[in-house]
């Protein structure tokens, strides 16, 4: 994990050195961008409440746990099971929104619900209760959607969760952003969007992380 002012991020130094995550303090601000291409997984606004940034390194840290340094208490690490309920976490700034979505995934799916309404409450959740899905708000404040699936992906958790994020951009806009070209694994849905094709979407994204996983009826 490093510090450093927002702007001198524009052209880091080659002589940093390699980390897992990377929360940058500033005193002015640095576009999401920039900030993505860079693997910025947090970016603090001075001033800002320090209990915000201890609360990003206790996390942060529980990430990078082994699961026996995790503790047995924990739900399971393992894979979801053939026939197993799959675990859906919800993540949108909106509460209304992740409420509605909630509520209209439990009426056409049987799945295992649970909700967050910022990336670093939802990381906090993904640590304890192992989601098998996560639906993210691609745009949210102080952690967004692909800085929270980039820390899962770089945590020591032995089965990332599958993601589909939500975003009102346009596939042509999202294409501009090469950073989430990268992401093979990811299944966008664009806002607004009906609940059976976020029912697919979560589908198609469990059958990415376990192709040999029967999808859930």
């Amino acid at each position: 994990m490093r510090g450093r002012e927002g702007e001198k991020l524009l052209q880091p130094p080659r002589s940093w050195p390699e980390a897992r995550f990377t929360v940058i303090m500033g005193s002015s601000s640095v576009s999401r961008d920039r900030l993505e291409e860079l693997g910025v997984v947090a970016f603090l606004l001075k001033p800002f409440d320090v209990g915000r940034l201890l609360r990003y390194l206790s996390t942060l840290q529980r990430l990078v746990q082994t699961s026996e340094e995790r503790g047995a208490y924990f739900i399971s690490d393992e894979p979801r099971a053939e026939g197993q309920r799959a675990r859906v976490l919800i993540v949108d700034d909106d509460i209304d929104v992740a409420q509605t979505i909630q509520q209209s995934l439990k009426a056409v799916a049987d799945y295992e619900l649970a909700v967050a309404h910022d990336g670093l409450e939802a990381l906090e959740r993904c640590v304890e209760w192992r989601p098998h899905c996560v639906v993210a708000d691609l745009i949210m404040p102080w952690m967004n959607g692909y800085q929270m699936m980039r820390c899962l992906k770089r945590s020591a958790l032995p089965s990332p969760p599958a993601f589909v994020l939500m975003s009102a951009l346009t596939p042509r806009q999202l294409e501009r952003r090469p950073y989430l070209r990268e992401e093979k694994s990811v299944v966008y849905v664009e806002k607004p969007f009906f609940v059976e094709h976020l029912q697919a979407a979560i589908e198609q994204a469990l059958q990415k992380l376990a192709p040999a996983t029967r999808p859930l009826a």
